[in-house]
């Protein structure tokens, strides 16, 4: 990205609460770039070239994981909390998360 890294992006948006799964893609491969993605709370790390056929069952796990954590604090949680991530989602975003709750179900 020209003026910032996703890094710093990452760290903003957790400073502001905002827990979605977020991942960060890179050229750089190395263990320390790596590990400060993961420190700061990136959910899942893929370096460049992306593999497509690598992508859905990534994006597919971080989406049930987000799910799952929703679903321990209860329904309330959703709506309890303007700064909630869900609040955050755009309507086909939400209607996405829902559909996938209801096949699992």
């Amino acid at each position: 990205m020209p003026q910032r890294s996703g890094l710093e992006i990452l760290r903003e948006l957790r400073a502001r609460r905002y827990w979605t799964p977020v991942f960060l893609t890179s050229a750089r491969d190395d263990v320390q770039t790596v590990v400060e993605a993961m420190k700061n709370g990136a959910h899942d790390y893929i370096a460049k070239p992306l593999d497509p056929c690598e992508l859905l069952p990534r994006v597919r796990n971080a989406v049930e994981m987000w799910l799952r954590r929703v679903e321990t604090r209860g329904a309330s949680y959703i709506s309890a909390d303007e700064n909630c991530e869900w609040f955050r989602l755009t309507p086909s975003e939400k209607e996405m998360l829902l559909l996938m709750r209801l096949m699992d179900a």
